[in-house]
């Protein structure tokens, strides 16, 4: 039950520095707050950064461990509103048979966006790729997605992103 007081919504109660979560009257509540859910999403099938940005495709919902978690149209819904909120996001990448991998990521949440710096992926070897926003401010139903790039130092060779727990889309309160 959201409360009001006149024609405003109250969001947050707090006494100082205190957040009062709920307010009762004997045992009826009166008005409970709305508090900010993790919500993670993994990597469920594989997939292969294109050379310019591309939205990473293949998410599932982490309900296991973040129950309020959801995915639609490859993109971490946000359950409910929260203020410094931080979004990290990880694609652990494998390398072409041939020369290494230049790889990007890039978040988009809610129409902004933030990119990452550049991993350098090795020859035949595996690698992380990262991004990270700190201190947002989300709504309910608030949308993230993950793009990707992934250039090569030869014609003909690709990069892939296996599916992986260890690549995903994270929101949470530190």
């Amino acid at each position: 039950m959201a409360g009001t007081l006149g024609a405003n919504a109250l969001s947050k109660i707090s006494i100082g520095a205190t957040e009062i979560q709920t307010i009762s009257l004997g045992t009826a509540v009166l008005w409970t707050g709305v508090k900010f859910e993790p919500v993670k999403a993994v990597l469920g099938s594989s997939f292969n950064p294109p050379t310019s940005y591309g939205q990473v495709l293949g998410w599932s919902a982490d309900t296991g461990n973040f129950p309020k978690s959801a995915v639609t149209s490859n993109r971490l819904v946000v359950p409910n509103p929260g203020k410094g909120v931080t979004i990290s996001a990880a694609l652990v990448i494998t390398g072409p048979q041939l020369g290494s991998t230049d790889a990007t990521l890039r978040l988009n949440i809610d129409g902004a966006t933030v990119t990452g710096t550049t991993t350098t992926i090795g020859q035949n070897d595996s690698g992380t790729a990262v991004v990270s926003a700190t201190n947002r401010t989300l709504n309910a139903g608030s949308l993230i997605s993950l793009d990707a790039q992934a250039t090569v130092q030869h014609n003909g060779f690709t990069s892939s992103a296996p599916a992986s727990t260890s690549s995903f889309i994270y929101a949470y309160i530190p």
